[in-house]
């Protein structure tokens, strides 16, 4: 941290306060010189990889895969919710999460109870 030219002394509020200014402008430009450059480097990134045409293969080949298994876990989820057994689960599922709403939206209310109570000074020991 740079001091304000004395070494012995401490800084005023002055020097702290301008500092401070310059501190703060500097990440200021900082922040807009990240953003423009890393829009940059991420053009610099895409033009890598989609020029390069075995680079671009792979990347097709990726995203291909990529389909097939989104459409794999859509079959997978069909199958499954059609078992035997899965209504069970997911209706447990739902009232656990269903009772701990429940216990929140009561802790909620205690709370609200007591900061009333609180606020117009009813609230004894």
């Amino acid at each position: 941290m740079a001091q304000s030219g004395r070494a012995d002394s401490p800084r005023t509020l002055a020097d702290l306060t301008n500092e401070l200014a310059r501190v703060r402008s500097n990440i200021e430009k900082a922040q807009k010189d990240v953003t423009a450059k890393s829009k940059e480097l991420f053009q610099q990134q895409h033009d890598i990889e989609y020029k390069d045409p075995s680079i671009a293969k792979i990347r097709e080949d990726i995203d291909a895969l990529e389909k097939q298994l989104i459409a794999k876990r859509q079959e997978l989820n069909i199958k499954v919710t059609l078992l035997p057994g899965t209504k069970a689960i997911e209706d447990q599922r739902r009232d656990l999460f269903t009772n701990l709403q429940d216990l929140q939206a009561t802790e909620q209310a205690i709370l609200n109870e007591i900061k009333a109570l609180e606020s117009t000074g009813g609230a004894t020991q």
